[in-house]
């Protein structure tokens, strides 16, 4: 009756419903392979060796696994068929060689979004180097190299919500020198590419009059914590735990201008 047994009684039952429905799909998967194979050419038939995938950002959205479903910014743990498809050619020839090879990745956007895509990648073309550190999940990975934290953020409604994320890398020596195993890069300069020079220069804008007073009552309210200041309700408390965030915004909001150079 304790909360501790309601908590371990709730987490097995989600690993039972997720390992259901994993069956289902390895079930569906089974039984259109079995439809199709009349009409189809079988992949380990076609003699193919290696795979050169350009744009393979394009198949980042690998399905995998996690308990952490209430963590932000981690993407769709159900991934797409056409991710699929690819990791199961890769592994194809991966398994008649016996070896993380068989495929080469081009892309200018390797990560973008998520940690989990830096984990995928791994997924991908080094199986075997996973398996040899004991790492055969995102959980697994990500208790290695990832490190999660709890920060305030406005929603899209601008209502301050609690989030968790995975905010930074651990470990980052190591992590760097597994990625060197299998990542070379060129920049535009390595390949010479004729592109002109970037003449950036920076002006100073002063602040209107109606700015200088309004700067005068956010740091005010940064002091004292007091929002009517602003012109706005109380802060709540969990507002009071994030009201440089709420000043920062403020600022965003007021001081944001599209300025346009013809």
């Amino acid at each position: 009756g304790s909360k501790e047994e309601t908590s371990l009684v709730g987490c097995s039952k989600d690993w039972r419903s997720d390992k259901q429905t994993l069956e289902a799909k390895l079930q569906n998967i089974q039984d259109s392979i079995a439809e199709r194979k009349d009409d189809t050419v079988d992949f380990k038939m076609m003699g193919i060796d290696h795979l050169f995938v350009d744009e393979s950002h394009q198949f980042k959205n690998l399905m995998f696994n996690t308990r952490h479903d209430r963590v932000s910014g981690l993407g769709n743990p159900d991934g797409s068929q056409r991710a699929l498809n690819m990791l199961f050619a890769i592994r194809t020839i991966q398994e008649r060689s016996g070896k993380d090879l068989g495929a080469t990745f081009l892309s200018g956007t390797t990560i973008s979004n998520s940690l989990t895509e830096l984990y995928l990648l791994f997924k991908y073309l080094r199986p075997q180097a996973l398996e040899k550190q004991g790492i055969n999940s995102f959980d697994a990975w990500a208790a290695v190299f990832a490190k999660k934290s709890t920060d305030y953020e406005f929603s899209i409604t601008n209502d301050i919500i609690q989030k968790e994320r995975f905010r930074t890398f651990i470990k980052v020596p190591e992590l760097a020198a597994f990625y060197a195993e299998i990542c070379d890069f060129r920049t535009a300069k390595d390949i010479g590419i004729d592109r002109p020079e970037k003449n950036e220069i920076l002006h100073n804008i002063p602040p209107t009059p109606e700015q200088e007073v309004f700067i005068g009552k956010l740091m005010e309210f940064a002091k004292s914590g007091d929002a009517t200041i602003l012109g706005r309700a109380p802060l709540s408390e969990s507002e009071e735990r994030a009201k440089m965030l709420i000043a920062t915004d403020y600022a965003r909001k007021r001081f944001y201008k599209f300025i346009s150079f013809r």
